[in-house]
């Protein structure tokens, strides 16, 4: 048997500021949970509700989920937040909130000083919303976070044997 592996756990999170409950055993093969990672790729802001391996808390009640993401500048090996805990089929339960935040303003800037412009350079009937850095009107599918929904959820868990 391998001396490490590698436990995925996915989940579609199909909107945001979905609470994903996940209840999963971990591999009754693997004495020890020895790291826990998250793609940036879901973006920020994100929070852990709770974890806990056999009923025991692993992080306080809203982690930030940044703390435990990782990209591919990270060497791999380094990817991993370090955990301690036992493995051996327990049970794994989180609590994950996607944490839509939107920046949304009732007037935006008129650049075009067109003819709905009171020369205040704003526009008078603008109802428009700013969506950070990516620009355009918030359409529902992309938060300014980075998340475009729905998306996969991706938990990576580090097991090994002792």
């Amino acid at each position: 048997m391998n001396k490490k592996k590698i436990q995925l756990i996915e989940r579609e999170v199909t909107r945001a500021n979905s609470l994903i409950r996940i209840s999963e055993d971990l591999d009754r093969n693997y004495d020890r949970l020895t790291g826990i990672a998250f793609l940036h790729t879901i973006g920020s802001g994100h929070l852990l509700q709770s974890m806990t391996v056999d009923s025991m808390e692993i992080f306080p009640r809203g982690f930030e989920v940044a703390f435990l993401q990782s990209n591919s500048q990270v060497a791999p090996k380094d990817r991993f937040f370090p955990l301690n805990e036992t493995a051996q089929g327990k049970k794994i339960e989180i609590d994950f909130q996607d944490n839509f935040i939107s920046y949304h303003s009732e007037c935006c800037l008129n650049q075009n000083n067109n003819s709905n412009n009171d020369n205040s350079g704003y526009s008078n009937n603008a109802k428009g919303d700013y969506n950070g850095d990516y620009g355009g009107d918030y359409d529902g599918s992309q938060n300014n976070n980075g998340a475009v929904y729905p998306y996969t959820l991706k938990i990576y868990l580090e097991l090994t044997n002792d």
